[in-house]
């Protein structure tokens, strides 16, 4: 009975649609049969429930790298199908991918991951999962809150060199020093070796880092990052030098 009311209700709608269109009508693909129209009409959408869709993690240490999950459910006979997934920044990374199909039935959780080097204070993050479920239920907001403790100063945190050829070539100390309790140990200090020379020694509550740019480099804008590793709990370190080379004085 219901396959007989599709097939008389089918070509009613292409009928309509070719009336209202104003532009040139648009054929079907020859291999899509009645048998498949009336599938993709009947075809039952889920629904993405997720139980909670704000975190807050109270406080953090600034460097660490943290997994939040938010668990869901799949309710409905149909599968939900993820269509795009938007982030704040680069500090968010999520397990869902656009285009990924989710079951019936499926309970699980939205793993979304938050680096929190580049922060301190108060943040405020937010994903949005946007679905095939209908138009009042397709945008998830997924919302992470946090306070970052700072764990060092940088200082400056930037380094600036504005470098003439044959001029002095410039150099800059940047001090970094801790500000928790824990003894702050640096292991390792990486950097582009042809642009830089990097020199690293303690001092009191932290470390004195000498940077020098070498400056055989064409005339340019240029940009570097010192990557410095340090034990826990302090992680990971970054130090930009940005700047630029100029022409010889005549």
């Amino acid at each position: 009975m219901l396959r007989l009311i599709f097939r008389q209700i089918i070509p009613s709608l292409a009928v309509l649609a070719l009336a209202f269109s104003a532009g040139p009508a648009l054929s079907a693909p020859a291999d899509d049969s009645e048998d498949d129209l009336i599938q993709a009409v009947l075809q039952p959408t889920g629904h993405l429930n997720i139980a909670n869709n704000s975190i807050d993690l109270g406080e953090l240490s600034q460097g660490a790298s943290v997994e939040v999950r938010f668990p869901f459910v799949v309710d409905g006979d149909g599968p939900v199908k993820i269509l795009g997934i938007n982030q704040d920044c680069g500090c968010l990374s999520s397990s869902l991918r656009p285009g990924q199909f989710l079951t019936p039935g499926t309970k699980d959780f939205i793993r979304v991951t938050l680096d929190t080097k580049s922060f301190a204070g108060s943040i405020d993050k937010t994903i949005l999962v946007m679905t095939d479920e209908p138009k009042s239920d397709r945008l998830h907001r997924l919302r992470i809150k946090a306070k970052i403790r700072q764990m060092v100063a940088i200082s400056p945190p930037l380094v600036r060199f504005d470098w003439t050829k044959g001029d002095k070539v410039s150099e800059t100390i940047v001090t970094v020093r801790r500000l928790a309790q824990q003894t702050l140990n640096i292991e390792k200090v990486d950097f582009n070796r042809d642009n830089l020379d990097v020199d690293v020694e303690p001092v009191q509550d932290g470390w004195r880092i000498r940077i020098r740019w070498k400056g055989d480099v064409p005339v340019q804008p240029f940009q570097e990052m010192i990557r410095i590793t340090a034990a826990a709990p302090y992680g990971n370190l970054q130090i930009p030098v940005l700047g630029h080379v100029n022409n010889a004085h005549h």
